[in-house]
């Protein structure tokens, strides 16, 4: 099929001028032909040159017209922008409400990096630091209150391998625990979470497991073994009920473990013991100065000035002596013989 072009290399007006002229030939010979007597055919070209030609001589077809764009795209610029602008004044509203307080000062005060040791969690014991590797799932002991020149780490508990084993301080084995607590003795109680028990660690290192199951999880309360818990719980001393609280996270619930009464000697009792002693101690300070007053009485210097001497000693001048004269009937007379 041919098509016209605007531009050079082919007009279709000469092409269609040049069909025409051999319609015309055409008609012409067929005319003749006709009046000779010889019968010829309807000429299909002169049909597929007509409709060429209509074709040629139709004006070029219209490029189609771009149809307007759909709202939906407008309204979702719209909104966008709004989004935009309102994200931004929050933001601005928010930097406005920040306060920051002077006069603290961050400093460091130990550095892992010497020691291969990374500070997971930390808690005050009586007299040093607890510090737990989770990592390498040992524990550690800082002195305190720590000093920048030279700090004294000791190993608490935890081989350096993750495992489940109790015993003596370098042979324990825990995995990977992030949670403990510390009581008023310095006993250490450990979250295994992935050996699913509450395991305690001594004031002397020594470790032992305390409640949990390590074959299987649950939610069953109950004494020693029978007890179970998730893989997901934190451990908390509370020493007003002399007790462990169990956040067990995975089971959605709050759990507690009643500890020993020796293992909060330090606790409420202790409190109340030392307060019942320095009452005590008051009530003796008092009486025993009352003692000491009284038995100073008669030679507290009165109002007067004088010094007053003491009945007794009065009385002991008052006796005579041998000689029948009293003392004081003595010294007269010495001091008269000195003169």
């Amino acid at each position: 099929m041919i098509s016209s072009t605007s531009g050079g290399g082919y007009d279709g007006r000469q092409c269609l001028q040049k069909e025409e002229e051999k319609v015309v030939d055409h008609r012409k010979v067929v005319i003749d032909k006709v009046n000779q007597g010889v019968i010829v055919p309807h000429p299909k070209p002169y049909r597929i040159k007509t409709s060429l030609a209509r074709t040629l001589s139709a004006p070029p077809p219209k490029p189609p017209s771009k149809s307007p764009q759909s709202p939906w795209l407008l309204n979702y610029l719209c909104s966008f922008l709004c989004s935009f602008l309102f994200n931004l004044a929050s933001i601005h509203v928010t930097g406005d409400q920040i306060m920051l307080e002077d006069g603290y000062m961050v400093s460091t005060v130990f550095d892992g990096h010497r020691l291969n040791i990374n500070p997971y969690a930390v808690q005050l014991r009586s007299s040093d630091l607890v510090v737990l590797d989770s990592s390498h799932s040992v524990f550690y002991t800082l002195s305190f209150p720590i000093s920048q020149d030279s700090v004294m780490v000791n190993r608490l508990s935890g081989e350096g391998k993750n495992g489940y084993t109790d015993g003596e301080p370098g042979l324990a084995r825990f995995n990977k625990p992030k949670s403990f607590a510390v009581d008023l003795r310095g006993n250490v109680y450990v979250a295994d979470q992935l050996n699913h028990v509450v395991r305690k660690i001594s004031n002397s290192g020594v470790t032992s497991t305390i409640v949990g199951n390590y074959s299987r999880t649950g939610r069953q309360d109950g004494p020693g073994e029978t007890a179970t818990f998730s893989g997901d719980f934190e451990v908390l001393f509370v020493p007003q009920i002399c007790a462990l609280l169990i956040s067990d996270h995975g089971n959605q619930l709050l759990r507690q473990i009643d500890l020993k009464p020796e293992d909060c000697a330090f606790g409420p009792q202790s409190v109340l013991g030392a307060v019942k002693f320095w009452v005590l101690g008051l009530a003796l300070s008092c009486l025993l100065g009352i003692v000491i007053g009284i038995a100073t009485r008669p030679y507290v210097i009165p109002h007067s000035g004088r010094f007053q001497t003491p009945s007794s000693q009065q009385d002991m001048e008052a006796l005579p002596n041998q000689s029948g004269e009293s003392s004081t009937d003595e010294l007269l007379r010495r001091q008269k013989r000195i003169c």
